[in-house]
């Protein structure tokens, strides 16, 4: 594991172990609404093409981190469950 998995870890564990099975739940189901999965699409689209402006760069490069530590936390759920529904 390197280091910035393990900083991430340590940074998120906290937050985690205040979950109920609700919270959990409600967690793993969260999705970006229609209008902002739009946007994203089209930020990648535009990445993709190398048409990105600096602005819009910032912007699909800030919704990535979130996006990626939402499913830090999102799988981090789903192991509390599995956890609670073994016990």
């Amino acid at each position: 594991m390197n280091r910035a998995t393990t900083t991430l870890d340590r940074l998120v564990e906290p937050l985690v172990r205040t979950f109920t099975p609700q919270v959990a739940r409600s967690l793993i189901q969260l999705r970006a609404d229609p209008e902002l999965q739009a946007r994203m699409d089209e930020l990648a689209e535009k990445s993709n093409e190398g048409t990105l402006t600096a602005e819009e760069r910032e912007e699909y490069e800030t919704s990535i981190r979130v996006a990626n530590y939402l499913a830090i936390i999102q799988a981090k759920a789903r192991r509390l469950l599995t956890a609670a529904e073994r016990s």
